[in-house]
This record gives C-alpha cells, structure tokens and sequence, in this order.
C-alpha cells in the first residue's frame, strides 16, 4: 500500500506540474489572471473546436472526487472513473478523427498521423464496450456522470442568453466560492509585479 501511495503521488504531481507547464507555454500572466478558468482559457487556444471538452472533463473530475469522499467502495469508484476515462478519450479521438476528415487544412498546433488517434479510438472504444458488457452498473453510473456534466456544461457555458435570476445565482456561486479559495485576480494586471 505505501508504494501505491507513492507512485499516485508522482503521477498526480507530475501531471499537474505539466499542465502548469503547458498553461505558462500558451498564456501569458497577465491572461493567466484574467482568466476565470486558466484550463478553459487554454484548452479554448489549443483545442480549436473541441476546446467543449475541457469544462466536461472538468465537472467530471469534480463529480468524481465528490463520489470518492462518500463512497465505502474503492473498487466500485475505480472500475466507474476507468469507464468515464475511456468513454471521453474515445469522444476525443473519434473528434478528432471526424475534425481531420471534415477539415484536414485547418489550423492545428500539433498534427499527428490519422492512423494514430484512429487506432487511439479503436482501442478506447473496445475497452469501452468491454468494460459495459463486464460492469454494466458502473458503466451506466459513469455515462450518467458525463451526462450530467454535458447538461451543467451546455447550462453554464453554451447558453449564453440566460435568464437573469439564473445568471445572477451563477455569478453569486462564482463569487462565493472565489472569496472562499482567495482566487479573485487583482483588479489591475499591471499592478502585480512579476519578479
């Protein structure tokens, strides 16, 4: 178990740490601060059209460690974010292979081989329908949990023109929670100093 323990240490703050990395190669500080959500920001830079995974995977992710602080069963926990993780990876791949078929000459700031994500997607997809077939419960818990965070995506992004008793308790939540984690930006970039 401590060696367990240890290794999920490394990879969480290996992953982490280039994520970090990745943010500071494509933003600036200054967009740093002034973004709400630094991922979003980024994956809207390097993601193109597919930049709509990035809140879902997100509220995934949310959605996930919320379920691992209630639940008595690891296990249970395990096989459902290995479903979730291999449904949005075959999401991805198939999109990108739909993106490289339908628009080959666009833009792309890295522009692999088709048969890679193809290949990608094939394999992803067979553990997907490996994984429902053997834990159908899991599987279907884990496709609730993405459908979910389509719904908070589309209700909280996408709609822009929303009513304003929704959005005022949107901005009210946001507001709350950035007081509660001191993440409010300065009210002037020019004003932080940056040495």
């Amino acid at each position: 178990m401590p060696r367990a323990i240890m290794i999920s240490m490394t990879i969480v703050i290996v992953t982490y740490l280039a994520a970090n990395v990745a943010y500071l190669g494509v933003l600036s500080p200054v967009q740093m601060l002034a973004s709400p959500a630094v991922a979003v920001t980024f994956a809207n830079q390097t993601m193109g059209v597919m930049a709509w995974a990035m809140p879902v995977l997100i509220a995934i992710s949310l959605i996930l460690t919320l379920l691992y602080m209630t639940s008595n069963d690891i296990f249970f926990l395990i096989e459902m974010e290995g479903f979730g993780f291999a449904s949005v990876l075959t999401m991805v791949f198939a999109g990108q292979c739909y993106l490289r078929y339908k628009e080959p000459n666009i833009k792309r700031p890295i522009k692999v081989p088709v048969a890679l994500p193809f290949i990608l997607f094939l394999i992803s997809f067979s553990i997907v329908i490996l994984t429902f077939f053997q834990k159908p419960t899991e599987s279907l818990m884990a496709l609730g949990l993405v459908a979910i965070g389509i719904v908070i995506y589309i209700v909280c992004v996408r709609w822009k023109h929303k009513p304003k008793v929704i959005q005022s308790n949107m901005d009210a939540v946001s507001i709350f929670i950035q007081k509660l984690l001191i993440v409010l930006p300065p009210d002037n970039a020019d004003e932080v100093d940056w040495e």
